[in-house]
């Protein structure tokens, strides 16, 4: 009979030596923790006391790209190219395995880099209909209604004279002034207002002295400039007149 044997028979006959030993030969359950990619980098830098200015200063790349890869912030890495060369010379400037770490990499960070890049949607162009069109063609008219009457408000009259005409030579001692110009207006005679004017045409008689005579003739709107036209007339002497 065998030592094992002996021993099996042994605890089965004595119950409560056999519980002792079943629970001293309980074996204790450990959780492997699994190192992510940063951590073997980062426990790997610290072992050999480098700190990341110095990896920066070595490999030429930034120290927010170092540190990016060592706390898996993959979102502020640029893009999958240039996230994967700086891994690789990271490995191998610790003396890590490169590939097997890309290869960790592109577990960690596929949903982060894979994302469908969905076309983007060409803006929908909005038909006009033909209410749209007679609407807009409607409200430029009115626009271009309304601007034409603000511009009347400012812009000078019309005035014309008819008679008499500029330097001309009188032998009466009056002249019968006519003219046109547009109703509503004030007309002013060498700035005389003509308070019985009506409009638009108007006859007035105007008494002139011997020799060089000036009329000024002004028609004005409320907001408008005035528009003035101005008569040069020469008035013969009692003198000449008894000559000829």
């Amino acid at each position: 009979m065998g030592l094992e044997f002996r021993i099996w028979l042994y605890l089965l006959r004595d119950r409560q030596v056999g519980f002792r030993v079943l629970r001293f030969m309980k074996f204790s359950s450990y959780k492997i923790k699994s190192h992510s990619l940063g951590d073997i980098l980062r426990e790997k830098r610290e072992e050999k006391k480098i700190t990341l200015s110095e990896a920066e200063r070595e490999l030429k790349i930034g120290k927010t790209y170092l540190k990016s890869l060592e706390e898996g912030d993959y979102q502020n890495l640029p893009n999958i190219i240039y996230a994967r060369k700086f891994l690789e010379r990271y490995a191998n400037f610790l003396g890590l395995p490169a590939q097997d770490l890309i290869n960790k990499f592109n577990q960690e960070a596929s949903s982060l880099f894979n994302k469908p890049i969905l076309p983007k949607e060409k803006p929908k162009l909005k038909k006009i209909g033909l209410p749209h069109i007679l609407f807009i063609i409607i409200g430029v008219i009115l626009l271009a209604y309304l601007l034409s009457g603000v511009l009347s408000l400012f812009r000078p009259p019309f005035l014309e004279i008819y008679s008499p005409l500029n330097n001309q030579i009188i032998d009466e001692p009056f002249v019968i002034l006519e003219g046109r110009t547009e109703e509503g207006v004030g007309l002013y005679i060498n700035d005389h207002l003509i308070s019985d004017f009506i409009g638009p045409e108007f006859k007035e008689q105007l008494n002139i002295e011997e020799g060089l005579n000036t009329i000024k003739i002004s028609a004005k709107k409320k907001y408008s400039r005035p528009a003035t036209i101005t008569l040069t007339l020469l008035k013969k002497s009692q003198s000449s007149l008894t000559d000829e």
